[in-house]
């Protein structure tokens, strides 16, 4: 699902050094599971817009989320 304040962030964190190495909160949350990849949610433009999201409706439904789950398979029928 995509908000237009998390488009927003997400282009305006582009810089010298922030890049987009992944995409979406499952993919951005793998980034630091990845040895190879540890070090790149910091650089990863998609990072700052998911933990402002998550931030933002953390406060707004006053609770704490789990970990993002992978859509299912389009072959799975869910």
């Amino acid at each position: 699902m995509k908000f237009l304040g998390g488009v927003m962030l997400h282009e305006y964190t582009h810089g010298e050094h922030i890049r987009d190495w992944a995409y979406g909160p499952v993919d951005v949350r793998n980034l630091r599971s990845n040895k190879e990849t540890v070090k790149y949610p910091v650089f990863n433009a998609d990072s700052y817009a998911w933990f402002a999201l998550e931030v933002y409706w953390s406060k707004v439904c006053g609770k704490t989320f789990a970990a993002p789950l992978p859509p299912p398979h389009p072959s799975s029928g869910g």
